[in-house]
Order: C-alpha cells, then sequence, then structure tokens
C-alpha cells in the first residue's frame, strides 16, 4: 500500500466499492475509476447538509415565532432537521439513480 492511499482522504485514494449486481460487469478485485460531476456533487451536497440545516432553522424560527420555551425550540429545530433527512432519503429512493458515478477508467470502460 502506497502512503497516498493510506489516509483515504482525497479523491485519489483506492476503496473498495459494491456494484449492485446486473449494473455492471466487473470481477472481483478489478480496478476501475468512478468519477462524479460538480453538478452531481453539488445536489448532494444540498440534499446531505444544507436542506437539513435549512429546516431545522427554519423549525427554530417557527417555534419562536409562536413562542414556544427553549426545550420545544430543541424539539422544533430537530424535526425540522428529521424533515430534511426524510426529503432526502425519498429523494435518493426516487431519483438516486441521478448521483450514480461514472467509470471513467477500467476493463470495460
Amino acid at each position: 500500500m502506497s502512503a497516498c492511499s493510506s489516509c483515504q482522504l482525497c479523491p485519489t485514494a483506492k476503496r473498495t466499492l459494491v456494484l449492485p449486481k446486473g449494473q455492471y460487469e466487473y470481477a472481483l478485485h478489478e480496478e476501475i475509476e468512478l468519477r462524479l460531476s460538480k453538478k452531481q456533487i453539488g445536489g448532494l451536497l444540498f440534499l446531505a447538509f444544507v436542506l437539513p440545516t435549512v429546516l431545522g432553522v427554519l423549525g427554530l424560527f417557527l417555534g419562536n415565532a409562536f413562542g414556544f420555551t427553549e426545550p420545544a425550540l430543541t424539539l422544533t429545530g430537530l424535526a425540522g432537521m428529521g424533515l430534511g433527512w426524510m426529503v432526502m432519503a425519498l429523494y435518493s429512493k426516487l431519483r438516486g439513480h441521478v448521483f450514480l458515478p461514472q467509470i471513467v477508467e477500467g476493463p470495460h470502460a
């Protein structure tokens, strides 16, 4: 193992990926290179971080507008974040194929 692939922090690090059956015809231990477009990365960042955070803060503001106490404000913020995660999960199930990486290098690329 090289020093470059030991930390696993950068996009050039080698990782094991389990692909769905029937989608790709690659044998075990074949090396491939996957790539996500900037648009895909932006969409994933929005769904995973921005949407839950915005809905969590919105929950806090709505709770404050209705005069909730601090424990109730915490619950409204968590409910907003939970709603964001549910939207993310639903979108992932319905349109998750949009975020699949593309194979750019490999035996069958």
